[in-house]
Order: C-alpha cells, then sequence, then structure tokens
C-alpha cells in the first residue's frame, strides 16, 4: 500500500466513508492526543478503530506498518494525527491487532521456544506505544481469513483431509515471506499446520495442511516421502517450462533462418527443435510417474484410515457388549430402507418420462435430422487446394522440416544458376510454411 496510486485510491475511500473528512476544524479534534479519562476520549477510539478496520477489509491488506498508516495514509499537509500510537497500542491490548515479532517461528521445536522464554523473558513484557509504531501490525480478523483461505484454496486441488507442499509453494499464495510466516505461525498454533524439512545438499522445507476439522497428524517417515516427491515434481515442472522457452526460441530462430535463406542455420534450429520435443517427452513421464507415486501413497494411507475406522468399530462394540446379531439387523434394515429409496426414484424418473408430450419428441427428433444433415453436408463437401495446404502444415513437424530442408538444397546443387535463383525462393516458402506447422 505504499504505492502512490494506491494511496490515491485508499484517500479517495476515507472520504467516501467519512464526508467530513476534509473538514478543518473536525480533522483538528480528531487528530488530537487522547487525554483525560478513557469515557473523554472513546469514541473518538472507536472512530479510528473502525476506519483502520474498514480500510484494512477493504484494500485486503495483512501486514501493518504504523509508520506508514501514520505519514501515508492520514497525512494531511503534513498534519498526523497525534493519537494514533494510542488507538494502535489500545487495539493491541484489546485483541484485535497482534504484532508480527509476538509469532512462534513454526519452523522452531517447542523446546527451542521454551528456551527462548526462558533466558529472554525481558522480551516479552506488555509492548509500549513506541515498540508498537517500530513494528509490524497484523488484523486478528484478516489473518483468520487469510488462513481459510489457504486451506481452501490447497483443498480445491486436493481430495485428501490433509496434503504436504513444498515452502516454495505455500509461500507462492502470499504477496510477500512474512505473510506466509504469520498464516503459517497461525495454523500451527492451532494444530491445522506443521513444517516439515529433510536435511540433504540441498534442504528441502514443505508444509502439511489439514484440510478437514481435525488437527494435522504426523507420519514422520510417509511425510519426508511425499515432500521429497512433491519437491521432485516442482523441480521437474521446472525444467518443463524452461525447455517449453527453448523450443519456442528455437523455432522463431528457425523461422528467421528460412526467410533469410539461411538454410544451414535454419536446419541446425530444427535439429534443436527436435532435441528439445524429445526431452520434454521424458520430463514429462518422469512428471507422471511421481504423481503416480504421490496418489498412491496417498491412497495407502487412506486404506489404513479404513482399517482403523473398521478396528476402532470393533472395538466399541466389543466394550458396549453389543451382540453380531443386532450389528447385522441394523445393516439389513439400511439395506432395505436403500431398496426402497431406489424404488421410489425409479417411479418418479419413470413418471417423468411419462409426461413428455409426444410434440416434444417429435420436435427433438427434427432438430436432431437437422443436426445429422448439416454435418453429412460437411463431411461430403470437396475439399479444395487451400484445405490440403492448411492440413499439410498442421501435421508438420522438426523431422518434416529437416527433410524439406535437405530436398532444397539437393535441388539447388542440380538446378542451373538461374533457374535455381527462381525455385530457391519458393523452396523458401515451403520451408517457412513447413515450419510453422511445427
Amino acid at each position: 500500500m505504499g504505492d502512490e496510486v494506491e494511496v490515491k485510491q485508499l484517500l479517495n475511500f476515507i472520504r467516501e466513508q467519512v464526508p467530513d473528512w476534509d473538514d478543518e476544524v473536525k480533522a483538528t479534534a480528531r487528530y488530537k492526543a487522547f487525554s483525560g479519562q478513557r469515557s473523554d476520549w472513546e469514541s473518538l477510539f472507536v472512530f479510528w478503530r473502525d476506519l483502520i478496520i474498514t480500510i484494512v477489509r477493504r484494500f485486503n491488506i495483512l501486514l501493518l506498518s504504523p509508520s506508514l498508516m501514520k505519514n501515508s495514509w492520514f497525512n494531511r499537509g503534513g498534519l498526523t494525527p497525534l493519537c494514533l500510537d494510542h488507538v494502535l497500542l489500545e487495539m493491541y491490548n484489546n485483541g484485535d491487532l497482534l504484532r508480527l515479532s509476538d509469532f512462534e517461528d513454526p519452523t522452531t521445536g517447542r523446546l527451542s521456544r521454551l528456551m527462548k522464554i526462558i533466558h529472554f523473558p525481558i522480551a516479552f513484557k506488555s509492548p509500549t506505544s513506541s515498540d508498537i509504531l517500530n513494528d509490524r501490525l497484523i488484523l486478528l480478523t484478516m489473518l483468520e481469513d487469510r488462513a481459510t483461505y489457504v486451506v481452501k484454496a490447497l483443498s480445491e486441488t486436493n481430495w485428501t483431509s490433509s496434503c504436504i507442499i513444498t515452502m516454495k509453494h505455500f509461500e507462492s499464495l502470499f504477496k510477500e515471506h512474512d505473510e506466509a510466516f504469520a498464516v503459517l505461525s497461525y495454523l500451527s498454533r492451532h494444530g491445522k499446520a506443521l513444517y516439515l524439512s529433510i536435511k540433504s545438499k540441498e534442504p528441502i522445507m514443505g508444509v502439511k495442511v489439514s484440510l478437514s476439522s481435525a488437527s494435522v497428524s504426523s507420519f514422520p517417515s510417509i511425510d519426508s516421502v511425499i515432500l521429497q516427491l512433491m519437491w521432485t515434481l516442482e523441480e521437474l515442472q521446472q525444467q518443463i517450462s524452461v525447455i517449453d522457452k527453448q523450443y519456442k526460441r528455437f523455432r522463431i530462430s528457425a523461422l528467421v533462418a528460412l526467410r533469410s535463406g539461411d538454410k544451414t542455420l535454419a536446419l541446425r534450429n530444427a535439429r534443436q527443435l527436435k532435441l528439445a520435443s524429445e526431452s520434454r517427452d521424458k520430463l514429462t513421464a518422469y512428471s507422471d510417474r511421481v504423481e503416480e507415486t504421490v496418489r498412491v501413497i496417498s491412497d495407502a494411507q487412506s486404506a489404513k484410515k479404513v482399517y482403523e475406522a473398521i478396528q476402532l468399530g470393533a472395538q466399541v462394540i466389543k466394550e458396549n457388549k453389543m451382540e453380531v446379531e443386532e450389528v447385522q439387523l441394523c445393516l439389513q434394515e439400511l439395506d432395505e430402507f436403500m431398496v426402497s429409496q431406489e424404488t421410489i426414484y425409479n417411479a418418479l424418473e419413470s413418471k417423468s418420462y411419462a409426461a413428455v408430450e409426444d410434440e416434444d419428441i417429435e420436435e427433438e427428433l427434427k432438430k436432431l435430422e437437422l443436426q445429422i444433415r448439416n454435418e453429412n453436408i460437411l463431411v461430403n463437401a470437396p475439399i479444395t487446394m487451400e484445405d490440403t495446404k492448411e492440413n499439410v502444415r498442421a501435421s508438420a513437424t522438426p523431422d518434416d522440416l529437416c527433410a524439406a530442408i535437405a530436398d532444397l538444397k539437393l535441388e539447388s546443387e542440380i538446378e542451373d544458376h538461374s533457374i535455381q535463383g527462381s525455385h530457391s525462393g519458393s523452396g523458401s516458402r515451403k520451408d517457412c510454411a513447413t515450419l510453422e506447422a511445427a
């Protein structure tokens, strides 16, 4: 929110929310420092608190900078609110705001956090207004909303009750590192996320997030394997993206070479196109195998949970001294209920078909007959020379390009000089057409 355009939009929004914002008399009263009893400045505190919350929610701001708020948001020609530090401190004491420095580091263990409290107790004293102004602040409701959004976004791409992603993937869901840190700390504190790491030549960091109402579970050996696979999958996808860019660059270079008549360079780029295509196919095959492995592991975990649920059910039956016959009777009643429901559904379905008028059926048949007739006309239509050229272009490959250039070079050596000049331009155009289809 430090951008000049965004600040201008924010100021316009403030004027919409506070119509008398530019009134000098009221502005002077609003910008003065708090004094006296709480009842004397309570209404002014509520005004600034509600205004800050409204702005934060409207512009979807997670991290707040007190200095930016004071010197940019609420700066009126050099006049800044003297009460802002008191307002922010009150919001912090009331639990509306949190300091970024108060968040526990989710990458460290509980023991290290406990040792930090023992060795540095002074760091956990109540903050002053100066401490608030020199820190970054987070509105609690915005933090809760952002955590909910992250879980929802991950749920849309994962069907399991939890998922494991790399730290790079997790941070890509946020604007900056501190936002990801705050949300991960919040989720970890509430048992909804777990930080993972693998020590190797290149340390791999990741996050396991619960996508259900249950707390996240920990299976160190399996979690590490999945994290390693997810990291490998991201690396493969990144390499595929690089090859795609190289393929486009080689293709453009080959087109330029053909149009300039440099057949040697065009042939070299055509070979690079073929190598890039083969490399991409191999990486895609590896990527598919990794995805399949992750899926198999996830299925195995789900099967284990089903098995545990069956064991739990058997234990409950035993503890409650339930007879097997009672359980079978309940299952039989459930089957009868399902059969009756299916009978009702079939009856309703057959009744809906009987309610269709004959005229409606005839109208649908006419539409279908007309559609089939139109498709037959298109199929039986004669193929023109332009259609043939388009088909040739669509089916061309880098191998076809190499063959076309080789044939062109052979023809240019046989024909005489004058004919060679007229045919070389035509050959280049054919090569270009073949390459454009690559």
